[in-house]
């Protein structure tokens, strides 16, 4: 098998010929298996049959190769992409069939050289994408005014029922009057939480921000939840079993909100640093006036700069476009 660039191909016309880093690999690989997987979030609700499915995005593209290396001419060229993986191992890789992408090398696994077989070289080998999506998926159509009136009515619908223990255990016992009633005081602060994370959603969506306090409330309305459905379903009425099962299509409701406020939210993309300069001076190029104010925001985005003083040239920093 020839090593070289001429190589004749076997594949249909019209496919391009597979290489790495400029590295000419067509003539040296005998077989690929391509993943290109969708994430999928399943949400399942309790006393609820089936689910509910959500489109998360999709997965990094990546390639696993067998590489074949044959005589001299062979093992040199796999020295060579050898060198080129330690240099830097994130190339533009030419697929045959999705064309040039970014991607990043994982490096040589199990290579084999046999005693039976001297000249031949087998190199199992993977590649997964490195191009990062400008675009942000939303949950669903609606934008962050739909998702926070959907939270708005399920609170007013919670509150409804849980309006008097006997609303929530109406032939109770005095136990389960009890429990109803511990069960109301915690609702109604959660509730309270909820509905803040829709206003302060609608805010920052109409003055056209992200308010960064939203992951908080956000998080906070994920974790209390779980005690607040177990305070009802130790009632044990099927009313209180009703609250609970809205208390968890609530806690759905506002993850909605959560992505719908950052799919408003610019689109994010790369800046390669051109020398290596203080993160402030990198925020002025990009920002101008706006610079300073972005210090912050791009410290979150970037959580692998340990050191704002000094940025190293090369390095790939994600940046957002400024609202207006």
């Amino acid at each position: 098998m020839s090593a070289g660039a001429d190589a004749p191909s076997t594949l249909p016309e019209g496919t391009q010929r597979f290489e790495f880093g400029g590295l000419k690999l067509h003539g040296v690989f005998t077989d690929l298996a391509d993943s290109r997987l969708q994430r999928v979030a399943v949400h399942v609700f309790d006393r609820r049959a089936g689910g509910q499915t959500e489109w998360m995005g999709r997965d990094p593209h990546g390639t696993k190769v067998q590489l074949v290396f044959i005589d001299a001419e062979g093992f040199a060229l796999a020295t060579q992409l050898a060198a080129l993986l330690d240099e830097n191992p994130t190339r533009t890789l030419v697929h045959p069939l999705w064309g040039a992408m970014r991607a990043t090398c994982k490096g040589f696994d199990s290579a084999r050289l046999s005693a039976h077989a001297p000249n031949v070289y087998t190199v199992p080998i993977e590649f997964l994408e490195s191009n990062l999506d400008a675009q942000i998926v939303a949950t669903a159509a609606q934008g962050v005014a739909g998702k926070t009136s959907a939270v708005s009515a399920t609170v007013q619908a919670i509150a409804a029922q849980t309006a008097a223990p006997d609303a929530v255990a109406p032939d109770g016992t005095t136990a389960e009057l009890a429990a109803a009633s511990r069960a109301i005081a915690q609702v109604t602060s959660y509730l309270a939480i909820a509905q803040g994370l829709a206003d302060a959603a609608i805010a920052s969506a109409n003055a056209g921000t992200l308010d960064p306090s939203l992951a908080g409330v956000l998080a906070d309305v994920v974790t209390q939840a779980a005690p607040v459905v177990a305070a009802f379903e130790a009632v044990g009425t099927p009313e209180a079993a009703a609250v609970a099962i809205n208390l968890q299509v609530l806690v759905a409701q506002c993850r909605d909100v959560g992505a719908a406020s950052l799919a408003q939210q610019p689109a994010p993309r790369l800046f390669i640093v051109p020398a290596d300069l203080p993160l402030l001076a990198i925020a002025s190029m990009v920002y101008g006036s706006d610079g300073p104010g972005r210090i912050d925001a791009l410290l979150v985005d970037n959580p692998a700069v340990v050191d704002p003083t000094l940025v190293r040239a090369g390095t790939a920093l994600v940046v957002r476009a400024l609202q207006g």
